[in-house]
């Protein structure tokens, strides 16, 4: 039982204590169709990193867990973190940190380093996404279950131009088995997802196996070339990025010491900062967070919004996710998650 006098003083310490912000990007890019609203461009990511630049204290998420340990971090402290390791965090990005002086965390999903597939939803995207021509019907076996899906014949070259998963306007038939497929891939393991893929792109008539350029994710040799004292640092954010939660004891201790072990090889030093896919509360559990604890990590972030203070556990980080936003907008988001 907590005593009411102890909670108004945690309260009280909570609300004066510094306070910083963690900030959570996956691409900086511009792209033709974003569905994920995962996308930043490079326009504006340069001035995302002006306004922290100029206006805050941008803090690496090392500098950040030190500094957390002895209750000094500066307040209005800004980290910028990256999740699943796309090459334009380095190819791109990392020229803006630089030109900026702002250190960065990329969390890498390390089977995906040197793959020449896309990221899951990325092939989802490709295959539904497109106006060009689909069979008219698709079955597959999900969960025991055959589910059929039918599509239009033709849609017009423009049928998904600005159209992303907050979108209210009315859907068509591959918008529907769009976000059906995703809700199902999301929440299966690696054997079943690599399957229900390799079947849907045999249906579709395409290649799988040579992904768009453009969305590939980073290579090993980008990743050793890292400078070990740069603005970049790497962390990992499992092997096959599944919904940890829906995996049993052992196959979680597997993506999570995977990674680690992986990118070690990969960098040759050690790997102290984890990511848990998707991140949502949901998505993890009691046995991920112990399990990402004793693979001997320092912090692990999620991806549920909320300030972080000398209190807030370093194994559940709140982040805030970062759309396509201009300079104004993006300052005002900041204003806004620090008066919260």
């Amino acid at each position: 039982m907590t005593l009411p006098g102890r909670t108004h003083f945690y309260r009280l310490l909570r609300r004066l204590s510094p306070k910083a912000i963690i900030l959570l990007y996956h691409r900086v890019a511009d792209v033709e169709i974003d569905p994920q609203l995962l996308s930043v461009s490079p326009a504006h990511f340069s001035e995302h990193m002006q306004i922290l630049r100029e206006f805050y204290h941008p803090k690496s998420l090392g500098d950040i867990y030190q500094e957390k340990k002895a209750k000094r971090f500066p307040n209005q402290s800004v980290m910028v973190t990256f999740d699943d390791g796309y090459a334009d965090n380095f190819l791109v990005a990392q020229n803006i940190l630089n030109a900026s002086e702002i250190p960065a965390t990329v969390f890498v999903t390390s089977r995906m380093v040197d793959n020449k597939k896309e990221y899951w939803w990325d092939e989802l995207e490709r295959v539904f996404l497109s106006p060009d021509p689909l069979p008219r019907q698709l079955e597959l076996l999900i969960n025991n279950e055959i589910i059929s899906f039918e599509f239009d014949s033709e849609l017009p070259r423009n049928a998904f131009e600005g159209w992303n998963v907050l979108s209210q306007s009315p859907r068509n038939s591959r918008q529907d088995a769009y976000l059906f497929l995703m809700g199902v891939l999301r929440k299966s393991n690696f054997s079943t997802k690599e399957n229900l893929l390799s079947e849907i792109f045999a249906w579709a008539g395409l290649n799988r196996n040579t992904g768009r350029l453009k969305n590939l994710s980073v290579s090993s040799t980008l990743l050793s070339s890292l400078p070990k004292n740069g603005f970049i640092d790497v962390g990992a954010h499992t092997v096959t990025h599944p919904q940890l939660s829906s995996l049993t004891q052992l196959e979680q201790e597997s993506e999570i010491y995977g990674s680690k072990a992986d990118l070690e090889k990969i960098l040759d030093r050690p790997i102290y900062t984890f990511a848990y896919p998707f991140g949502e509360r949901g998505d993890y559990s009691e046995d991920s967070i112990r399990l990402v604890r004793q693979a001997g990590f320092s912090c692990a972030c999620s991806n549920f919004s909320g300030l972080t203070t000398w209190l807030t556990d370093p194994f559940q980080l709140p982040r805030y996710i970062v759309r396509d936003w201009d300079g104004e907008t993006f300052s005002k988001k900041l204003r806004g998650w620090f008066e919260s």
